[in-house]
């Protein structure tokens, strides 16, 4: 027995060929028209759905450009700072070796190069017998204090040019 689909075929051969057309296709074209005709004004909304989708995007693409921009804005002063705190590093160091007392009493840095045959815990010279003091031996005092520099001041300093000097949001904010 042949299968249903060969048995609509050949119904729908005999329909063309009775007819001079086919009602099923006709019908297929019905429902398209149909479709097509009752999807009118949803296009119109999926249209107007789809340029409201396009206007939010290009939004937060523009806001996504802001953000970098920001976020590159912050890498720039974070190297500015970071040069600044390399720059009071070295400057706390040249402060430091200045202050180092000098072995053979005369003004200049006079140090034996490291590894040298004069470098040895014997030649050292003692820093109390360089100060003339016992200070120098004692336990948490670095060459700063013994130099006389106010550690006290220097903090009262920085807190008064940090409060009086905005802030890094507040300078962010200035520039955006």
């Amino acid at each position: 027995m042949p299968d249903t689909e060969t048995l609509a075929a050949r119904v729908r051969a005999l329909e063309r060929r009775a007819t001079g057309h086919d009602a099923a296709a006709d019908a297929a074209d019905t429902d398209a028209d149909a479709l097509l005709a009752t999807s009118g004004p949803d296009t119109g909304a999926l249209e107007a759905r789809l340029d409201d989708v396009e206007a939010r995007l290009d939004r937060l693409d523009a806001d996504l450009q802001a953000v970098r921009g920001f976020a590159g804005e912050l890498d720039t002063v974070n190297d500015a700072v970071e040069r600044r705190a390399d720059a009071a590093l070295a400057a706390v160091d040249r402060l430091e070796a200045d202050a180092d007392p000098v072995p053979n009493g005369g003004p200049g840095p006079a140090r034996t190069p490291r590894g040298s045959p004069d470098d040895t815990p014997q030649n050292r010279p003692d820093d109390a017998a360089q100060t003339g003091s016992e200070d120098a031996l004692e336990p948490g005092r670095d060459a700063l204090e013994r130099s006389g520099f106010d550690r006290g001041a220097f903090d009262r300093d920085a807190a008064e040019s940090r409060a009086s000097a905005p802030g890094l949001l507040a300078r962010l904010r200035a520039r955006l």
